[in-house]
């Protein structure tokens, strides 16, 4: 079952025995700790244990991203964190497209060409895993080459942040066994 952010503050305040209220009920108008200090630390944890997380439920922060080709340089998608691999979702088997150094992406593509350039004609799901590949040009975009036709399309599946609440009703971006 979901946490809100209240009912996490809460949780936290009952662990560090600071209380927001006295027995008879009356509220306590300074704790110890404030709320705004033990959102930022539920927001600090849940960024610092993210791996954890994820290896306990390896599918919890996985996102994808689908992608129609245009051009070659292409936009990460907001709360983007790691890469895991790019497909090309346009045919059958799905391959695979390399994510290599960009460093590296202008030779592979050249070795590649003349290679490839009668074959790809004929069989295009085979060019995706020989002369297709990808390459990271910053933290917000990413680059394919050689640059795609406008029939390819593209799903990238990547791990993404964690989603800070917005408010004290929303909730922690945790799995639920994870509270």
């Amino acid at each position: 079952m979901p946490v809100t952010r209240t009912a996490m503050v809460a949780k936290i305040r009952l662990r560090l025995q600071d209380r927001a209220a006295r027995r008879d009920g009356t509220a306590i108008t300074t704790p110890r700790f404030s709320d705004t200090d033990l959102n930022t630390v539920i927001n600090d944890v849940i960024r610092d244990r993210q791996s954890l997380i994820a290896e306990m439920d390896k599918s919890w922060y996985r996102s994808t991203s689908d992608y129609t080709a245009s051009g070659e340089t292409y936009t990460l998608p907001t709360g983007f964190k790691q890469w895991e691999e790019l497909r090309r979702s346009d045919l059958a088997a799905y391959p695979i497209v390399p994510l290599i150094d960009y460093n590296d992406q202008d030779a592979n593509k050249y070795v590649y060409a003349s290679l490839w350039s009668g074959f790809y004609a004929a069989h295009p799901e085979n060019i995706a895993a020989a002369g297709s590949s990808a390459a990271l040009i910053s933290s917000t975009q990413f680059r394919i080459l050689p640059a795609p036709t406008s029939t390819m399309t593209y799903r990238l599946f990547y791990q993404r942040s964690p989603t800070e609440p917005a408010a004290d009703a929303s909730n922690i971006d945790v799995p639920d066994n994870f509270q």
